[in-house]
């Protein structure tokens, strides 16, 4: 595994930096039923993490997502660095306003560290409107995490965007009623839609 200092100072290149977090094959083979136990809590906890980032940054709720974050925490995007904890929800007042709405989905999550520190990398996909405009963003996460009170704390979140593409909508229109409903309810309304 990786000695854990700081996700700033790693390769600056779209999958180096994933590359140098992934843990050895051998390791993994080679490890007691108690680090392979300590591994999978890990993941669940990175896991955990990203969705609520994911959950809580689509819904909008600032205090909660900012929870997620230790108070000297560190962000790091396409718009610039945020240097604590009054910065980094000032760059998201800034931004949450202006996105309609956003689905943001993580995959290929991968988790190394042992004890009180570790990082969670991952590839991102987000869907969103901003401005009444639809897009689709790609980009690759890395989060720094250590262990507050027995809570898992973001103190550097690294977000770098590797492509950004425009969606049109579709103009979606049903040719009917489904042929078994019981009701007129449909699923766009419980949404707002």
């Amino acid at each position: 595994m990786m000695n854990m200092h700081s996700i700033v100072d790693m390769p600056r290149s779209i999958f180096g930096a994933h590359v140098g977090l992934l843990p050895d094959r051998a390791q993994l083979r080679s490890s007691s039923v108690e680090e392979r136990l300590s591994r999978l809590e890990l993941l669940v906890a990175g896991q955990d993490i990203l969705s609520r980032y994911a959950y809580l940054y689509d819904a909008k709720e600032l205090d909660a997502l900012l929870a997620l974050y230790a108070e000297d925490a560190t962000l790091i995007n396409s718009s610039g660095t945020y240097a604590g904890l009054l910065a980094i929800r000032a760059a998201h007042e800034a931004d949450l306003p202006r996105t309609n709405y956003s689905f943001h989905h993580f995959t290929t999550i991968s988790v190394t560290g042992a004890g009180p520190d570790m990082c969670v990398s991952a590839y991102l996909y987000n869907m969103a409107a901003r401005e009444d405009q639809p897009y689709g963003t790609v980009a690759s996460v890395i989060f720094r995490l250590v262990l507050v009170h027995d809570v898992w704390k973001i103190v550097e979140a690294r977000i770098a965007l590797t492509a950004r593409h425009a969606l049109a909508p579709i103009g979606f229109k049903p040719a009917g009623a489904p042929p078994y409903a019981t009701g007129d309810r449909t699923s766009s309304e419980l949404i707002g839609g």
